[in-house]
């Protein structure tokens, strides 16, 4: 399975992060290091399946490129928003949902 995190960097992302990996998963996040710490993902750094992108959510373009950079199979996509308040989470999800029914549709 693949994992994108945004606020992977944070506390509970980069544990979140971590858990995943442990699986056996491909996690990527993305994360701009407004609360978040590239110490808390040092030790992840290790997994040939992890990635990470410093950058904001915000960032449609980036965003696009890595959910479609995910979505570039039939594996299937975990999208996990983390970084910020709940409404804008919902509607961070939302877009996020939207870019990879895109993907998938390029896909085919």
């Amino acid at each position: 399975m693949r994992v994108l995190i945004t606020g992977g960097a944070g506390f509970i992302g980069s544990h979140l992060a971590e858990a995943y990996l442990d699986r056996g998963d491909e996690v990527s996040i993305i994360d701009d290091l407004s609360t978040g710490s590239i110490e808390n993902i040092q030790h992840l750094k290790k997994y040939s399946r992890f990635d990470y992108t410093i950058e904001s959510v915000r960032n449609v373009q980036v965003l696009a490129e890595l959910v479609v950079q995910l979505a570039r199979d039939a594996a299937p996509l975990v999208l996990a928003c983390l970084d910020e308040a709940p409404r804008q989470a919902a509607q961070l999800g939302l877009r996020l949902l939207r870019l990879a029914r895109l993907a998938a549709q390029l896909r085919h």
